[in-house]
């Protein structure tokens, strides 16, 4: 082989080895709102905001992310740098960062539980705003499961996907509690047990009865720049330690820098 040919043969796998960006959606369906807990329905109590078990949540919708917001099971949040920093009080799953990290109160919750408390629809049919097959993926590993029956354990690594596949990460690192223990202000609320599974479908079926929110036709890609508030991630099969106190996690193929549900900027 010819050098020139030899030089376009190494160019051309280089291309095809060419990492594909994974962009976050625009629209609001790609970033819907974090909602307290429903002062009817889940107990809100105070507690704190650092302190549980931890699972890591990744959504993809269209093959673009869909973010997980921070404020998610709190009532009045207080958000400062995209992190909540003080609360009324809390549900006993909710969400501090828009990394993903979702906390526990105990083991035995359902991912039901998770989207019901944060007032976005799950099923096999329905992820947040959008309709179709939805795909779960455990720790890297396919599960033929309905979602809302999903039983959440302390580290998992949890991805939905829909409309389109994207590699899935195998794990997540979180971070150590290097941060002040934040809790929750104002007096105790206490009210019903939380949400049941059997709720998390009564409410999934009334908002199936429910047209798709609408994005408003835009069709732009949301591209995350080094400036980004959010940690960072490495792709690989295996977790390693991050800059705190955001976690990382690791894939063997490198990828293009882009941005995750869990606001983690892969490289």
């Amino acid at each position: 082989m010819t050098p020139m040919r030899t030089l376009v043969a190494l160019a051309a796998a280089a291309l095809a080895a060419a990492p594909v960006p994974t962009p976050i959606g625009v629209g609001p369906r790609y970033h819907p709102p974090a909602r307290g807990p429903a002062p009817a329905t889940v107990a809100c109590r105070q507690a704190p905001l650092r302190r549980g078990l931890r699972v890591h949540l990744e959504l993809f919708a269209r093959r673009r992310v869909v973010i997980v917001p921070a404020g998610i099971g709190l009532r009045a949040p207080a958000v400062r740098l995209g992190s909540v920093v003080e609360a009324r009080c809390r549900a006993g799953v909710w969400t501090v960062d828009p990394t993903g990290v979702v906390w526990l109160d105990h083991t035995g919750v359902r991912l039901g539980t998770v989207f019901s408390v944060w007032g976005e629809p799950l099923s096999p049919t329905r992820l947040a705003g959008f309709r179709g097959a939805v795909s779960v993926f455990v720790n890297g590993a396919r599960r033929d499961v309905d979602p809302r029956r999903l039983v959440l354990h302390d580290g998992d690594e949890i991805v939905l996907e829909l409309g389109g596949y994207v590699p899935p990460h195998a794990s997540f690192r979180f971070p150590p509690a290097i941060l002040p223990d934040l809790r929750v202000s104002g007096p105790v609320i206490r009210s019903r047990p939380e949400h049941g599974l059997e709720d998390a479908e009564s409410d999934d079926r009334r908002r199936d009865a429910a047209p798709e929110r609408d994005d408003g036709g835009d069709q732009h890609e949301l591209w995350v720049g080094l400036h980004s508030v959010h940690p960072v991630a490495r792709s690989t099969t295996t977790a390693v330690k991050g800059c705190p106190p955001f976690g990382v996690t690791l894939k063997a193929r490198p990828q293009w820098p882009t941005m995750t549900s869990a606001g983690a900027l892969r490289v």
